[in-house]
């Protein structure tokens, strides 16, 4: 999606900042911050130029990290890898920026690709360098946005919105793996068109008449081992491993047709997709299989998706309370995702002891938050009903709207329309900044299996205005106006 942003803000962190073994941060943060762990519990302020305001950061891992400026040199890009010092890169002129594991591509007006650091399959030049350069292995001309998750990049270019993809894709655990160090078109066929959003109330739907073509994309979504891409109609196209269930086809599947992806088009009532994530920051999740079957119930990736009415869906594993589809800590779910589930839909666990998690947790504590307090950090209206009808009622307020979403290694992040910011996943090294679940001045239960079923507002963030998130592989970074 495009990179610019009309507003700014500062940038917050929280989560694994920094080394035990020297007690020396790994981000432009203050080591006041920094506990012995090295951890950040909560939302703290990055150090950054003076004067500077940004709009958007991407990163996954701490060997680079990056931020698009929007005031007062709107389009510069400022990078940092594995240190506390951010460089400006790009002085103008970015349109679209990603970051992988060690490096960052960027769009810029003219439609050229750049690269910053260094990609270890198709250009080790300049390994470790904060300079924008050329690729070796020229991409297609006139790109119009760009993603990036490990080695895999994905672009769209071209006045026919064409995706293209390099970079290692494949299956983790060593099933299948194939290097691709050639730009290869992603073929997004009609044929290949299911219906989504399984629970929702109608499951079918027909094509509009449509005036322009249909399989322009306008938005594409790199993830370490799937990546997606939405039309300018409202089409999802999905490609890549879906052994949890991330193609959201209702079964579990190796991997996509070579260079195919696979077509969702969701329920009318629920309007067309206008954004999707796909999880970063995991290449070899912890999934144990068999040869007809994998387990539920373990670490994997997802894919999230936002339709035009402000609802989130989620499709792929649930481990960790990662598919926001229960209403109390589930340590080993039963089951995965394997077609997309309306965050806010039935939950999958109406029968199971009441052990809250996140924000719900209060509902069930002498000393809990008031219940419009908790309404609010759950995204609900009110919660006199929670788990009425065995529906979850998380970002269910009418008056919400999710606007950006990412699903990181074992934890994710969500962003509305109104400012406000909600995490859930596993809550270990502080990475999804919850003080309430934690326990403790600084965070005392962070080191142990703090799983949020609950999307929750971060409340070091409740009265702020969030523009952007990124969640990252033990860690998370704001964008705060």
């Amino acid at each position: 999606s495009s990179a610019t942003h009309p507003r700014g803000g500062q940038l917050y962190i929280c989560g694994r900042v920094g080394s035990t073994a020297h007690h020396q941060t790994c981000m432009p943060i203050s080591p006041k911050h920094m506990d012995k762990h090295g951890h950040c519990p909560y939302p703290r302020q990055l150090k950054q130029p003076l004067g500077v305001r940004f709009s958007q950061v991407k990163s996954e891992h701490m060997s680079m990290s990056a931020a698009l400026e929007s005031s007062p040199n709107a389009g510069a890009l400022w990078c940092w890898a594995g240190s506390d010092k951010m460089e400006c890169v790009i002085e103008s002129g970015v349109i679209s920026f990603a970051v992988g594991r060690t490096f960052a591509v960027v769009v810029l007006q003219d439609g050229s690709l750049k690269i910053v650091g260094s990609h270890r399959h198709i250009d080790n030049f300049g390994k470790g360098e904060l300079k924008a350069r050329q690729f070796k292995v020229a991409p297609p001309p006139n790109i119009t946005a760009v993603s990036a998750s490990e080695e895999n990049i994905a672009i769209i270019c071209g006045e026919e919105g064409e995706v293209h993809t390099i970079g290692p894709c494949g299956v983790a655990n060593g099933h299948f793996r194939s290097l691709t160090t050639e730009w290869k078109k992603m073929e997004l066929l009609q044929s290949n068109i299911i219906n989504g959003g399984a629970n929702a109330a109608s499951s079918t739907s027909s094509d509009d008449d449509e005036t322009e073509d249909p399989l322009k994309s306008v938005m594409v979504a790199q993830g370490s081992l799937h990546g997606a891409a939405v039309t300018k109609c409202g089409k999802l196209f999905l490609w890549g491993d879906g052994l949890s269930g991330t193609l959201g086809t209702g079964k579990r599947t190796k991997t996509s047709p070579a260079s195919q992806a696979i077509g969702h088009i969701f329920p009318p009532e629920t309007g067309s997709v206008i954004y999707a994530a796909c999880t970063t920051a995991q290449t070899n999740p912890k999934r144990v299989s068999t040869k007809t079957r994998i387990n539920t119930g373990q670490e994997g990736p997802r894919t999230h998706v936002i339709t035009q009415n402000g609802d989130l869906w989620i499709a792929g594993t649930t481990h960790k309370g990662l598919g926001a589809c229960n209403l109390y800590k589930v340590l080993f779910p039963p089951m995965d995702l394997l077609s997309f589930y309306r965050v806010g839909g039935k939950a999958m666990d109406t029968k199971s002891p009441k052990v809250g998690t996140g924000a719900a947790e209060c509902l069930f504590r002498k000393d809990g938050a008031p219940k419009d307090i908790i309404a609010r950090r759950l995204g609900m209206k009110n919660v006199n009903d929670y788990g009425a009808r065995q529906r979850t009622n998380y970002l269910t307020d009418p008056s919400l709207q999710i606007i950006s979403t990412q699903p990181a290694h074992i934890h994710s992040v969500a962003v509305a329309k109104d400012g406000r910011v909600f995490t859930w996943g596993c809550g270990s090294d502080g990475r999804t900044g919850l003080r309430g679940f934690m326990r403790g001045p600084r965070g005392s239960k962070r080191l142990m299996k703090c799983y949020v079923s609950s999307p929750s507002v971060v409340e070091e963030l409740e009265e702020k205005q969030v523009l952007d998130a990124c969640a990252c592989r033990n860690y998370t970074l704001f964008v705060v106006e």
